[in-house]
């Protein structure tokens, strides 16, 4: 659908998966049973809605270095909550600290992150770019499920994820990478000749991809385990809430619209 899709139309969708996610990442906090805990919810969901609408309408005008500033200030702000979440879990204690932290991560850091997908729809060859980390990420995801299933003995996370294994990672990467190369082959038959498309380049982005999907699921495990809840939500039967689904995407969608910049695999 997103291919044939104007761009507005997954500017909205991100927005939408955005704000979801933000109401159910604040729904996981230690501060949801406090006075005035709703509108810090809703402040959430509308700083998730606003970061969404503005990379979408500013973008012709803030691109390029502004854009990558402020990615990097705030997947640094979450790489940090999520090094602090780990650092806490091993202690025993928890890191949910103060609701402003709790606004920051759920109101701009998510949002912001996802955005990359709209990043990745405006750009040149934008319907087949905005594929690319939706292909990597849920091919990933069900490699790993499938091979850690059907292989996996070696499991080094049991008490954040019990079901994942080593065997599972390998596997998510393999398959993940091969999905990608698959990808490209296919983009060759159907983009005109004077279209570009680099096999090597979409491996690369590929194994990147894989990688911050399996780490990003990991990091998600390790919050919902932290916090004593098996999902995020119940919006989705059978995959949880709306965060539960697009954990990873919020690693992997900004990490392959980076990659894309220095690897271009459509040109």
């Amino acid at each position: 659908m997103l291919v044939f899709a104007p761009d507005w139309a997954t500017a909205v969708a991100v927005g939408l998966i955005s704000v979801v996610s933000a109401w159910e990442f604040m729904g996981a906090s230690d501060h949801a049973e406090s006075r005035g805990f709703g509108m810090w919810r809703v402040l959430s969901c509308a700083l998730a809605a606003l970061v969404c609408y503005g990379t979408f309408r500013a973008w012709d005008g803030i691109r390029g270095w502004l854009l990558a500033l402020m990615y990097g200030l705030f997947a640094l702000g979450l790489l940090i909550f999520l090094l602090n979440t780990a650092r806490a879990h091993l202690r025993g204690g928890h890191v949910f600290t103060s609701i402003s932290q709790c606004v920051i991560i759920a109101g701009l850091g998510l949002p912001l992150c996802l955005s990359a997908i709209i990043w990745l729809r405006i750009g040149g060859y934008g319907r087949y770019l905005v594929l690319v980390p939706i292909i990597s990420a849920f091919i990933t995801d069900a490699g790993a499920y499938a091979v850690g299933m059907t292989l996996g003995k070696h499991r080094p996370f049991p008490n954040i994820s019990p079901k994942k294994s080593i065997e599972g990672f390998v596997g998510g990467l393999i398959i993940g990478t091969a999905a990608m190369v698959l990808f490209g082959v296919i983009m060759r038959t159907i983009l005109p000749d004077t279209a570009h498309v680099s096999l090597v380049n979409l491996a690369i982005v590929g194994l990147a991809g894989a990688i911050v999907t399996e780490v990003g699921d990991l990091a998600f495990s390790l919050v919902k385990r932290e916090r004593g809840i098996k999902d995020f939500g119940k919006l989705l039967p059978g995959h949880g809430g709306m965060l539960d689904r697009f954990d990873s995407m919020v690693f992997c969608a900004p990490v392959v619209w980076a990659l894309s910049l220095a690897f271009p695999v459509i040109w």
